[in-house]
């Protein structure tokens, strides 16, 4: 199952958080998107620049780490002000709706004031 074919089966999905790992636990990637989960937090989480970098934890190094990718768009009607829900899946990056899912979470969604 792909992250696409996962999300086509909820339409009242707002947000979302895709992870990429090696091995089931070394970080690779990271995207979040949507109004709330989009928003770049004060201390964002680092990703490596290049898979040889995985497991190394100096992420404090420019060099070898960036920031995960932060969306904070939009992706379900609901959130446009629409009286309905439905997953727009247009505004995600498509290398994202291809990658194979292997584990999945769902929580209530909720923004930090």
């Amino acid at each position: 199952m792909t992250v696409k074919d996962l999300i086509e089966l909820n339409a009242m999905i707002t947000d979302l958080e895709i992870t990429v790992r090696i091995g089931g636990n070394l970080l690779l990637d990271q995207l979040n998107i949507g109004c709330s989960e989009g928003v770049k937090p004060p201390y964002p989480t680092r990703v490596p620049k290049d898979p040889k970098y995985a497991g190394n934890f100096n992420q404090s190094n420019d060099d070898m780490y960036k920031d995960t990718t932060y969306i904070p768009k939009s992706i379900n009607a609901w959130d446009d002000g629409k009286d309905y829900y439905g997953i727009k899946l247009s505004r995600i990056p498509a290398k994202w709706l291809d990658l194979e899912v292997f584990s999945w979470s769902v929580g209530k969604a909720s923004s930090v004031v």
